[in-house]
């Protein structure tokens, strides 16, 4: 899932190279990969258990391009992101107690 998840990051940031393949020679495949990682972690802290269906891919894609874009600000979660991953949240807990 994280390979599918790093494309989505690499064309949200525009991190695309010409004939639009991939370099992984500046170490940012790597730094996604571990980003990645990191957010799948924290949203099984939140009882988010992501499952690689497009929805999840694209919400793990959004988060780490989030998480990438404000690395050093320390703002808090946008409402529409705080809303998709409460969404999640809750699409989880129906999916388990029934």
């Amino acid at each position: 899932m994280f390979e599918q998840v790093l494309k989505m990051v690499r064309a949200r940031l525009n991190r695309m190279y010409a004939g639009g393949t991939y370099a992984e020679t500046d170490g940012f495949d790597e730094y996604v990969r571990m980003r990645c990682s990191a957010a799948e972690d924290e949203m099984l802290r939140m009882g988010i258990r992501l499952d690689g269906s497009p929805s999840d891919i694209m919400l793990l894609a959004d988060y780490v391009c989030w998480q990438y874009a404000n690395r050093d600000k320390g703002d808090d979660d946008p409402a529409w992101l705080r809303r998709r991953l409460r969404d999640r949240w809750i699409k989880e807990g129906v999916r388990h107690d029934s």
